[in-house]
C-alpha cells in the first residue's frame, strides 16, 4: 500500500493509475493535511460479457402496444385518479 499526500497525486496522477493497473500496487491512499481522504484501487472487470446477454429472455411479455394505458398514466402523474 503506497500513501502520497494530495499534490502528489495531482501531479502523478498517471503514474499512480498505472501502478494500479500493472498491479506494483494494489491500493493507493491519498492524505490531504496528513488525513487520509481517498483510495485508488483498480476494478474487477470481467471481461467475459456473454452471460448477460439474453439474461432476462422469457422473464416478461412485451404488449403489441405501450400506448394503451396513456391517459391513465398522465393522470396519476399529475396527482389525478389516486
Amino acid at each position: 500500500m503506497l500513501v502520497v499526500n494530495l499534490s502528489k497525486a495531482k501531479s502523478q496522477l498517471s503514474r499512480l493509475i498505472s501502478a494500479i493497473e500493472s498491479k506494483q500496487q494494489d491500493e493507493i491512499i491519498i492524505l490531504k493535511d496528513g488525513k487520509p481522504v481517498a483510495r485508488l484501487v483498480g476494478l474487477a472487470i470481467s471481461g467475459d460479457n456473454s452471460a448477460r446477454i439474453g439474461i432476462a429472455k422469457n422473464a416478461f411479455v412485451l404488449p403489441d402496444t405501450i400506448d394503451d394505458k396513456n391517459e391513465e398514466v398522465t393522470a396519476l402523474f399529475f396527482g389525478e385518479g389516486l
